[in-house]
């Protein structure tokens, strides 16, 4: 999964309902099967739960054709594919075809933000990520950093965007993740209830 799901269900578990309701999908491809492909618009987020997939990356315009191929870059089991569409109007800029029978979770992402709509703190939270997460999106480019691809949007680690985020944000985050230590107990991981009331 992602942090994004586990804040969700720590914030609104009604809301994660719905979104596994209403956007969740599998599939179940075979070999060779082509999950997306390149320059098309991409509304959806992919989640690999089994299996491998190949990605290719072709050169849009070239003036000299290259011979050889560019080598596919692999995506398996718990990686996303496709993550910058549910922060961005994200096209394809490569193909994913499997390279052996795998399965794939769907997020629709029109369905998601909808169901994210309305829910005060995780609503706000929603919209200052995606601003931050675009923001990277569009200054990834080289020197500074590589392209982005439907593997990766460099510097978009979960972490590293909830560091950027504003104070209203980061408090949100970090009483989720206590409330998430008060409901276990850590006690025997040297972390007593009372230094997580100070915490708080």
């Amino acid at each position: 999964g992602h942090q994004i799901f586990r804040l969700m269900d720590r914030s609104d578990s009604e809301v994660l309902k719905r979104i596994c309701n209403r956007g969740i999908s599998f599939r179940s491809c075979l070999a060779d099967d082509v999950l997306f492909v390149q320059e098309t618009v991409c509304n959806e987020a992919y989640f690999v739960m089994n299996g491998m997939i190949d990605y290719t990356q072709r050169p849009l315009r070239s003036t000299v054709r290259s011979a050889t191929q560019p080598e596919p870059k692999r995506a398996t089991q718990g990686e996303w594919l496709s993550w910058a569409a549910m922060w961005s109007h994200w096209f394809h800029v490569g193909q994913a075809q499997m390279l052996q029978t795998s399965e794939v979770l769907t997020v629709d992402v029109v369905v998601m933000m909808k169901c994210v709509d309305a829910c005060g703190d995780l609503t706000n939270f929603f919209q200052q990520y995606s601003l931050a997460f675009h923001r990277r999106l569009v200054s990834a480019v080289p020197p500074a950093a590589v392209w982005p691809t439907d593997l990766s949007v460099p510097f978009t680690d979960f972490g590293e965007i909830v560091l950027s985020l504003g104070p209203r944000e980061q408090k949100f985050v970090g009483t989720k993740a206590l409330q998430n230590l008060e409901q276990r107990s850590f006690v025997w991981k040297g972390m007593s209830m009372h230094a997580i009331q100070k915490l708080q």
